[in-house]
């Protein structure tokens, strides 16, 4: 099974041969991160770097989240398509002491994928949270939603067709909902930013209330459960043996799934037209008709028998 993908900053760099040879991952971030110290500016609010200035990477809060989400072994959630309509209706006029409260079951820094981009646009997301000294907490989101932009990493200016990552960092305070915390971080936006575009507030948007979703349900084993290793998988779905999921991490797997057994009724899915990567390298947009199909056609031929008398399959 096929799930987006998430670039970070050192991937991205080693693609386009912004690398030098002699700078490994920790040098990578840890030159990002010395020329971030010395900056007297931090960054609070939703933005987008598109103008490949120094300040737009000295600020970037990946310098942070992506070492600390690949020294723990690159957690993720597969997020099922059958339970994101339900994700995306989670109330941002929820408390922040909420999400606050149940943000400890959760690793520091997590990846969430589809097998598909969200309406929005949204591709995946790195999430993260951060407790500070005074026990505020913040909430770190690392959006792609699949805009193209030059990027400038380690004084490289280098041209890029990959996505490049929006941003949404926020305080959970007490006496304030989480639709009070996204519109304060929007109000601290630098003024060297460039504002989001409807597509990318929107995949911001989307990305919060599926992360709070699934903080809210992450304890519950019917619909957030653990990935094991392939080999393990049907093993674990009859007896939970927690010594596959130690497997599973100790082979670098950690990972939870979720919704991956929330029953989607039959249905019908129209004709429509989609975009479709072609040529060298998928560069090449093309739109394209698809044909109308029945999702789920299997169920409707588990029809129970055998209530009105025998029955004979002829």
């Amino acid at each position: 099974m096929q799930w987006t993908k998430y670039m970070t900053a050192w991937e991205l760099a080693k693609q386009v041969g912004a690398m030098p040879r002699n700078v490994d991952i920790k040098e990578f971030y840890r030159r990002i991160t010395a020329m971030m110290l010395m900056t007297k500016h931090g960054i609070e609010g939703i933005s987008t770097a598109r103008d490949g200035t120094n300040q737009i990477r000295l600020h970037d809060p990946s310098v942070m989240i992506e070492p600390r989400w690949m020294q723990i072994k690159r957690p993720f959630f597969n997020v099922y398509p059958s339970i994101i309509d339900g994700l995306l209706k989670t109330s941002l006029t929820l408390p922040s002491m909420a999400i606050d409260g149940v943000l400890d079951k959760m690793p520091i820094a997590m990846l969430f994928r589809f097998q598909h981009p969200l309406q929005s646009g949204l591709v995946s997301f790195l999430a993260a949270y951060l407790k500070a000294e005074n026990d505020d907490t913040k909430i770190c989101l690392l959006v792609d939603s699949g805009r193209m932009t030059p990027e400038k990493i380690l004084d490289f200016t280098v041209p890029t067709s990959d996505a490049a990552h929006s941003r949404l960092v926020m305080s959970l305070l007490p006496d304030q909902t989480l639709e009070d915390a996204v519109k304060l971080a929007q109000a601290r936006i630098p003024e060297h930013y460039d504002k989001l575009t409807p597509q990318e507030e929107q995949a911001c948007e989307d990305a919060l209330r599926i992360f709070c979703g699934v903080a809210l349900l992450c304890d519950d084993p019917r619909i957030v459960e653990r990935v094991v290793l392939q080999r393990d998988a049907k093993k674990f779905a009859l007896t939970g043996e927690k010594h596959l999921i130690e497997r599973a991490e100790r082979n670098g797997v950690v990972g939870w799934s979720v919704g991956a057994h929330v029953e989607v009724a039959p249905h019908y899915r129209r004709a429509h037209f989609g975009i479709r990567w072609t040529g060298e390298g998928r560069k090449i947009p093309k739109l394209v008709p698809i044909k109308g199909c029945i999702v789920h056609r299997e169920l409707i031929g588990e029809v129970p028998t055998g209530y009105l008398g025998e029955y004979h399959d002829e």
